[in-house]
């Protein structure tokens, strides 16, 4: 057995001709195993093409177009000698002819040799002779067995899946490309499902081989896929494989009558596996010159070989570039990110732990085939759950009456098993359309389907771009897009997000209606074509519409069950009084629903009688006019309408009641968090809404504890209680107030703030003010952080707007859109993403306070100073020379300001004096400036802030450890300076790695700078590889986790450190 694979297969146009008058032109080499070399070849007379097997162990050498034992080119070698090897092959052939036979009668995962070939002679493509026999009545002494026909119509070997992904990026055409883009030096390995699926057929195929044999050599050459290399029936990433089919039975070996071990192997008989893949025990068994047994877990332990090899990226490189390595690299041990594709680090915990059980030394402790895979299982089912789930929203007020839909529910389930797409529900507003649908996604979610709810806003592609997905952060693919590409990539991305949730889940879009536009034109918004045909998730739509078609279509309730409704809550009124009511009504659910709520808690007096004398003195039908609403086309205050407002009007919503109703048109249709809403009530309305919910004119979700409205009750506050933009100024000062949102706060808690404020600053009828200007920087400040990055730029930009709006008449306004300018500009330098508008908003700031300081001298200079300051710390992040000159200039002239005021007054002014030396000095550092110049500004700073650190007790631990990074950069440019510049960088990721522990997910990324920059500085001695490299990999290993866990907040460039890495490892082999 050999370490590595040196045999050379006979040329492309090689021809063999047969002793009974075959003629076979070899057409490609394809595989490789232990003890054979196989072909893609034609054979005369044949349309298909067939498989050639030339039994060839490894280590042997070719000889005048035959293998060879080594031994055998010498030119006394005895022809006994000789004449023993070609037997010893023929044998061999025969046995493997044989073998494969008896493997086939058991199981349909082996291909059997339909026969063995004597070879007449060996031409070369041009007919020169490469060996003929010299006996017409003898064939040539070598082994040819041929297969069934193996080609591309039937499946394709390994070795051509791996040179798909090598030579293609990942795409429809080509399912097996390179799922990711490769750095210099970084080879393409499969996506991890289709390694694993591949792995689970190989799995499956050998259980039942191992019914009556083990295979003894399963590697890269002996498996053939039945599958496509370009087609993916509609999966993405594993193209199509149906089955694995062993190839090479030349180690095989029978299992004895318990079906436990193979007998015993004897010292004289050879072996011919692939060693790199084969298990220690067989290794073990032949050095030992005793007879041995092997059993399946042999073929388990090759099988997990052959899954570290389709993961780790440095033994494809090995097997394409250094076979001699190809050992080395499969041996076990951990795997680690940097080893694997980026596909598969959500399971490389469960990957290693798996590799460890199949690679176990012992094979009596070693994982069966049956428990490897089902933890292939495992890892597969973790892999295909949605990374990011859409919310679920399945909560049902108390007004659904139980088996009130049973029709409805089973043409729902009758149309979803008919593929119908979509499934349009329509009705009037407030039938119960909604609760219908909810009920149908809990039945579904309990037959093991996934669902989600969600309500149209304004548009369908407004609604996807605001679907919540749990986890999901939209981070742009490229620096230079648009705000408009950026959101027209997020549409996309959530889109995705969608379709990812598979073909056995069911989404519902509620209230597909709208006052303006008929069902036509909205059917022809682009956005709703891509919904209707996207792949995935079954998609039913509820509407006040008649859509067409066979809509399940939702009708008043028998009026048994409405006076079972209208018990629930009123058990005292006349059940005659009641019935009259329902008429009175036509029915309608929810009309119902409410008289019910308030007559059984009434407000002062108010009875169902009461209600039914208003509903008739009003004489609705002969108020024509016609009233429009966001859920229902078009109703009249003689029908719908008309009934809900006597109620209305009959329940006086005056005071506090008045004012909750009005504060309750911020409530979006998903809802929002109850008890945050309720601080922004005043006491009395707070009582008032608690009523209000508990008579049902609000909605409660007490599980999620969410408040909602009606469209139709929404429609009513507007209409008859006509809000204005002063009855919201109580929720617009909380979100102005200090405490309100801060960065310390828990995630899930500050999101729901922040969806509170949205919807405040969202209402159409605040004016452009100032408090609404700081409540959306406010807004958009807490955005930004959250990872909101679209959302916090609407909204910036709003409060933008209105600050330059009022400048011209309020002075304090142009100040107020200055500071924000810079504030959020200076936020976004800190993103990879945000560079071109942060450098705009900060040269925005830096102009308008030049300008100030200009008219007014030395009365803005503390503001000019810090904008400029900013403008050069965010400019010196790029990588463009031009751009650092600018910075140099602005912190040149920032320097020079906070260096008087420092004189004046160093207890106020030491620290930002410390800052712009920092960064002035950082700046002449990159660009090779000064270094007399750079150092004294850096050692300034460190003094200083060493200086703060120590009287602040430590507070400004994180200041010394950006100079001491900085420092340590300038000062490893002179060798000189290498010992001081290595205590600096070790002292910055120490002071960063104890920040970290303080805040975790702040300070990783930092960390992970520094690392990186003293691995850069420790390559250059040779003594010190060892730390190099783990300081690479630390680096490497805490970006991708960073962006992994905060896509898109910090600065980042993981490509740069992998290249950097690969290229020392390269440096060092």
């Amino acid at each position: 057995m050999s370490t590595y694979d040196p045999r050379t297969p006979l040329e492309n146009g090689t021809v063999l001709r047969t002793m009974d008058g075959k003629t076979f032109h070899i057409l490609r080499f394809t595989a490789a195993s232990g003890n054979a070399l196989l072909y893609a070849a034609r054979l005369d007379g044949s349309a298909l093409d067939v498989t050639l097997k030339e039994i060839f162990p490894a280590g042997c050498t070719r000889v005048d177009g035959l293998a060879a034992d080594p031994a055998l080119g010498a030119p006394d070698a005895p022809e006994a000698m000789r004449k023993s090897f070609y037997d010893r092959l023929a044998r061999q052939a025969q046995k493997e002819l044989e073998m494969s036979q008896r493997m086939r009668t058991g199981s349909l995962h082996a291909l059997p040799h339909l026969e063995q070939l004597a070879v007449r002679a060996l031409l070369r493509a041009d007919g020169s002779p490469l060996c003929a026999a010299q006996d017409d009545a003898a064939p040539l002494p070598c082994s040819f067995l041929y297969l069934p026909t193996l080609n591309a119509s039937q499946g394709f070997f390994l070795r051509e899946m791996l040179d798909e992904c090598a030579a293609y990026p990942h795409s429809a055409e080509h399912p097996f490309g390179a799922p990711e883009p490769e750095g210099p030096g970084v080879t393409a390995v499969p996506h991890v499902l289709t390694t694993l699926r591949l792995i689970r057929l190989t799995l499956e195929a050998l259980q039942t081989l191992h019914k009556t044999a083990i295979h003894g050599d399963i590697s890269l050459g002996n498996l053939f896929v039945d599958g496509d290399l370009h087609r993916t029936d509609g999966d993405p990433y594993s193209g199509v494989l149906r089955g694995v089919v062993f190839l090479d039975f030349g180690s095989a070996r029978l299992l004895d009558v318990s079906g436990k071990k193979t007998a015993p192997i004897l010292p004289t008989e050879d072996l011919y596996t692939t060693q790199a893949f084969c298990a220690p025990e067989l290794q073990q068994g032949a050095d030992s010159g005793e007879p041995f047994c092997l059993t399946p877990a042999a073929d388990v332990y090759s099988v997990g070989v052959l899954l570290r090899f389709l993961l780790k990226k440095e033994a494809a490189a090995a097997w394409r570039e250094w076979p001699a390595r190809l050992a080395e690299e499969l041996a076990p041990g951990k795997l680690y990110k940097t080893d694997v594709g980026h596909t598969a680090w959500p399971v490389l915990p469960e990957l290693n732990a798996l590799l460890r059980c199949a690679e176990e030394p012992d094979p009596a402790v070693r994982c069966t085939a049956q428990e490897m895979l089902e933890g292939i299982n495992a890892i597969l089912a973790k892999l295909n759950a949605p990374r990011f789930l859409l919310e679920e929203n399945l909560s049902s007020p108390e007004d659904f009456v139980p088996h009130s839909r049973d029709e409805q529910l089973r043409q729902l389930e009758q149309k979803l098993q008919a593929l119908v797409r979509p499934i349009f529900v329509s009705g009037w507003g407030g039938l119960g359309k909604t609760e219908t649908v909810r009920a149908f996604l809990r039945q579904c979610k309990q037959k093991g389907r996934k669902v989600a709810f969600f309500s149209y806003e304004h548009s369908v592609r407004r609604t996807i771009l605001d679907l919540q997905f749990s986890g999901y952060q939209y981070t742009p693919s490229r620096t230079s897009l648009t705000q408009e590409q950026q959101e027209e990539e997020l549409y996309r991305q959530k889109l995705a997000l969608l379709a990812g949730m598979g073909p056995d889940s069911v989404i519902v879009m509620d209230n597909f209606d709208s006052s303006s536009q008929t069902l036509f034109q909205m059917q022809r918004e682009p956005a709703y074509r891509d919904l209707i045909e996207l792949a995935g998730p079954h998609l039913i739509i509820t509407t006040r519409f008649e859509p067409g078609g066979d809509p399940v279509k939702i009708g008043p309730l028998p009026e048994e069950m409405l006076l079972q409704l209208m018990r629930q809550y009123d058990t005292a009124s006349p059940e005659d009084t009641l019935r009259e009511i329902i008429r009175d009504v036509k029915g309608h659910t929810l009309t119902c629903y409410l008289i019910a709520r308030c007559v059984g808690d009434a407000w002062g007096t108010l009875t169902a009688q009461k209600v039914l004398d208003a509903l008739r003195k009003a004489d609705l039908h002969t108020l024509p006019q016609e009233v429009p609403s966001d859920k229902d086309r078009r109703y009249t205050e003689a029908t719908i309408y008309g009934h809900l407002k006597v109620l209305f009007d009959l329940t006086g919503m005056i005071g506090a009641y008045r004012a909750a109703l009005c504060h309750t048109l911020l409530l979006p249709q998903g809802g929002l968090d109850a008890t945050l809403f309720l601080r922004g009530e005043a006491p009395a309305e707070q009582a008032a809404l608690r009523d209000l919910a508990a008579h049902g004119w609000v909605q409660r979700d007490a599980a999620a504890n969410l408040l909602t409205i009606h469209p139709l009750i929404r429609e009513l506050i507007w209409n008859e209680l006509k809000p204005t933009a002063a009855e919201y100024d109580g929720f617009l000062q909380m979100i102005r107030q200090e405490d309100y949102l801060s960065t310390q706060e828990e995630n899930s808690r500050a999101m729901r703030k922040l969806d509170l404020a949205q919807c405040v600053l969202s209402l159409p009828i605040l004016p452009p003010s100032a408090g609404v200007a700081q409540a959306c920087c406010i807004t958009g400040f807490h955005d930004f952080k959250r990872g909101r990055r679209l959302e916090s730029i609407r909204f910036y930009d709003r409060g933008l707007s209105i600050y330059r709006l009022l400048s011209a008449e309020n002075p304090q306004c142009l100040y107020r859109y200055a500071a924000e300018s810079g504030t959020i500009g200076f936020l976004m330098s800190a993103t990879n993403e945000y560079q071109p508008r942060s450098a705009e908003l900060l040269r925005q700031a830096v102009a308008i306070w030049k300008r100030l300081e200009q008219e007014q001298p030395g009365k803005y200079r503390v503001e000019y100073a810090t904008a400029c300051d900013n403008l050069g710390y965010q400019l010196s992040l790029s990588h463009d020379v031009a751009t650092h000159r600018e910075a140099e200039a602005v912190l040149r002239e920032a320097l020079a300001i906070r260096q008087q005021l420092y004189q004046q007054d160093p207890g106020r002014f030491r620290r930002d004096y410390a800052w712009t030396a920092d960064n002035l000095g950082k700046v002449l550092t990159r660009d090779s400036g000064p270094f007399a110049e750079a150092e004294e500004l850096l050692r300034t700073a460190l003094q200083l802030r060493e200086e703060m650190n120590r009287e602040s007790g430590g507070k400004n631990i994180s200041e010394v450890a950006w100079t001491c990074h900085n420092l340590g950069q300038l000062l490893a440019k002179k060798p000189e300076y290498a010992a001081e510049a290595e205590q600096c960088y070790r002292t910055s990721i120490r002071l960063r790695q104890k920040l970290e522990q303080l805040s975790p997910g702040t300070h990783a990324a930092d960390t992970s700078w520094v690392m990186f920059w003293l691995a850069e500085l420790l390559s250059h001695d040779p003594a010190r590889h060892a730390e190099t490299g783990e300081l690479y990999c630390a680096a490497l290993e805490i970006q991708q986790k960073v962006e992994q866990e905060h896509p898109g907040m910090f600065v980042l460039n993981i490509d740069r450190i992998r290249e950097r890495y690969e290229s020392f490892r390269n440096g060092i082999q």
